[in-house]
């Protein structure tokens, strides 16, 4: 959009965007949501057979959704300069990096859904382990590239192996708490993931400025790896509870 409209025009072009889903989302998205009904849900919770809440395993899918943000924006700060230094043309380096920024939410888009269901047959708990491990290993690579087009095949395997944490994550965060917690414990499951957008730009920008450009990958693949043996960790946790029970 900045070499059609313009960096200003981008502004403008991406709030109209913005406005036009909100208008879709007036009038068009219909929500059958009765006062009574959520009233009744609530007195339920309050009965003692209500489910308590695990906090170790909330907080460990609160690190994880983190993680997912994180992954995707640490080389924000770098992208430019990395793929500058791998020989793109200084007039094309912005449009380049929007491309190899968009190919981990390509790959996401197509594989989310499938990892989706995948998770139904065979437990949310190992696909996200799973896809922790293998997006974590994803990033390393990104480190030894030598063409732009090497580094968005990278993030679009990348962002195909992240997919399957958020609806893993979902799903096990509305089991985690009681139903009338439901939206408070997706409201922290987005606050979780907005944080990782703040977190991960500031790691990469001080990891590049202080380790080098190539060390971002390193440390962003040991924190998903690290971050898949906490999912394990929890998995154990809650199986424990529940064999407990």
């Amino acid at each position: 959009l900045p070499a059609w409209l313009g960096i200003r025009g981008t502004f403008f072009a991406g709030g109209a965007m913005i406005a036009v889903a909100a208008l879709l989302t007036i009038f068009v998205v219909k929500e059958d949501f009765h006062p009574a009904d959520a009233d009744a849900r609530k007195a339920t919770s309050a009965m003692p057979s209500a489910r308590r809440t695990n906090y170790a395993i909330v907080s460990a899918l609160l690190a994880t959704a983190m993680m997912v943000l994180l992954a995707n924006m640490s080389i924000e700060p770098i992208i430019t300069v990395y793929i500058g230094g791998l020989g793109v043309a200084p007039e094309h380096i912005t449009r380049i990096a929007g491309v190899v920024m968009a190919c981990s939410a390509l790959g996401s888009m197509l594989t989310a859904a499938r990892l989706g269901a995948l998770a139904d047959r065979i437990g949310s708990w190992n696909v996200i382990v799973a896809c922790l491990v293998v997006t974590g290993i994803a990033m390393i690579p990104q480190a030894f590239v030598t063409e732009w087009w090497q580094l968005g095949g990278l993030r679009m395997l990348m962002g195909m192996s992240l997919a399957g944490l958020l609806p893993a994550i979902s799903k096990l965060a509305r089991h985690s708490v009681d139903e009338s917690k439901t939206g408070q414990m997706l409201g922290y499951l987005q606050s979780a993931q907005f944080s990782g957008q703040v977190i991960g730009p500031v790691i990469g920008g001080q990891i590049g400025v202080y380790l080098g450009l190539h060390s971002v990958f390193f440390v962003t693949g040991s924190l998903l790896i690290a971050c898949a043996g906490l999912a394990q960790w929890a998995r154990k946790q809650q199986d424990g509870g529940m064999q407990a029970r």
